[in-house]
């Protein structure tokens, strides 16, 4: 595979041999996914680069998609880690405690969110309005499943969830919880990383990228890896945070 300067230096040669023919404009592409601008011959001259070099027009695009790919999934890891850290009990009431828990409906799994009306008309109270009366029953069973250590009392029409002040030990057995999940999202966020290593391992092995633009790869995605992590670190640190906060 042809670097930057290599692709650069190459077309500047085919540009020295092609002068008085007409020339446009034309941009070739580097392995590293960067543009290289210059005036070619509309057809003969570009077609020489091409089918000498394929690698030069072909690798970097599919290099700058597996990064963009990769970047998503870290994105989406970082929102299943904040999605599970909202239901964590800090103490206060919040519906995000219980709009995710699951509820089996007329023989489906489903989101509480999708069965009720959720509000949280003071600090200490969750309450719960089914649109359907007859799901009640199913999904007081639910919150009584759930390991929120919920007390949910049904009077036929709702369901009130008082939430009480943690004690000093549940906050501190909550925080090893959050500590935990952080760093199974860490891991999460390492095997994506670890994905897009071995795939631009296998274009070097190819000769579809050089070893120099290997390293320069895998720096880049160990960086945008550090940034995810430390991203992660500060969720955790201001959730730890609220579930101390009295």
């Amino acid at each position: 595979a042809m670097s930057k300067d290599q692709t650069k230096a190459f077309i500047t040669r085919i540009l020295e041999q092609a002068e008085g023919e007409e020339l446009a404009g034309i941009k070739a592409m580097s392995p590293t996914g960067q543009y290289i601008h210059t005036l070619i011959n509309k057809g003969e001259i570009f077609g020489k680069c091409i089918e000498q070099h394929p690698d030069a027009v072909q690798a970097g695009p599919l290099i700058e998609q597996l990064l963009n790919e990769t970047d998503t999934k870290m994105n989406k890891t970082i929102d299943a880690l904040k999605k599970d850290y909202s239901a964590v009990r800090t103490g206060k009431a919040s519906s995000s405690l219980v709009e995710n828990i699951i509820v089996e409906y007329y023989g489906s799994n489903t989101p509480l969110s999708n069965l009720a009306t959720i509000s949280v008309p003071e600090g200490q109270l969750i309450v719960i309005q089914p649109w359907d009366k007859e799901a009640i029953i199913s999904i007081e069973k639910g919150l009584q499943k759930s390991d929120m250590g919920f007390n949910p009392a049904n009077d036929g029409s709702v369901i009130r969830i008082p939430i009480p002040p943690l004690t000093e030990e549940r906050r501190k057995e909550l925080v090893k919880i959050v500590k935990k999940q952080s760093e199974d999202y860490k891991i999460s966020i390492r095997n994506v990383r670890r994905d897009f290593v071995d795939q631009i391992k296998n274009l070097e092995k190819n000769k579809e990228i050089s070893q120099d633009e290997l390293h320069r790869y895998q720096e880049q995605i160990q960086k945008t890896t550090d940034k995810h992590i430390g991203e992660i670190d500060n969720i955790t640190v201001q959730k730890e945070k609220e579930i101390m906060e009295i």
